[in-house]
């Protein structure tokens, strides 16, 4: 299965996906950072500025447009998680940082 990741929002959520990348290659994922050649597209969001909430759910929805799985982390889903295991059923799975 090849993997993309997505990171949004401040220097810390970069750092995180840089540790989940890490972890990914070491299980033996293949990454990619061609999101049309992913099979799954992991999104890594910010939940604090609001800017940075939109441009989490549009880059949520886009993935999901692409008919790629779709997998959520971050500060949005440790804040808004029932919300949006509600509102984005396309999603297959939402994790915190």
């Amino acid at each position: 299965m090849r993997i993309g990741v997505v990171s949004l929002g401040c220097a810390k959520n970069l750092v995180d996906s840089e540790v989940l990348l890490a972890k990914l290659k070491s299980a033996g994922a293949e990454l990619t950072p061609d999101l049309e050649a992913a099979d799954c597209i992991v999104i890594n969001t910010c939940g604090f500025v609001e800017e940075a909430k939109i441009e989490s759910v549009e880059a949520i929805l886009d993935a999901a447009s692409r008919g790629k799985r779709v997998l959520v982390m971050g500060c949005l889903v440790e804040r808004y998680r029932r919300e949006l295991e509600k509102e984005l059923p396309e999603v297959e799975g939402f994790f915190g940082t």
